[in-house]
């Protein structure tokens, strides 16, 4: 039950699943480019959102997490050197 939940006032997140769910999430993000389905969480509390998928894309730069525009993704766009070494730029 792979899950993202977010707060908005904070903008602290969570990522939580099984550990072959959080391994194959990191394969996935290293591939390049995709979308990944999250499970459906009915009450995220104390988070103010449950995201329903990651959208990410390898680009030039430092790591950067936001929200998609229609708030529902959590998106990941970023170099894979600056996410090993934690230049992490969360918007």
């Amino acid at each position: 039950m792979l899950k993202v939940l977010r707060d908005d006032s904070t903008g602290e997140m969570e990522i939580s699943g099984t550990r072959s769910e959080l391994f194959g999430l990191g394969l996935k993000l290293r591939s390049g480019q995709g979308k990944i389905r999250l499970s459906e969480v009915s009450n995220p509390f104390p988070y103010s959102r449950a995201f329903s998928r990651i959208d990410f894309q390898q680009a030039g730069g430092q790591l950067r997490l936001s929200a998609s525009e229609d708030g529902e993704a959590s998106e990941v766009r970023g170099g894979l050197a600056s996410a090993f070494h934690g230049n992490w730029c969360d918007t």
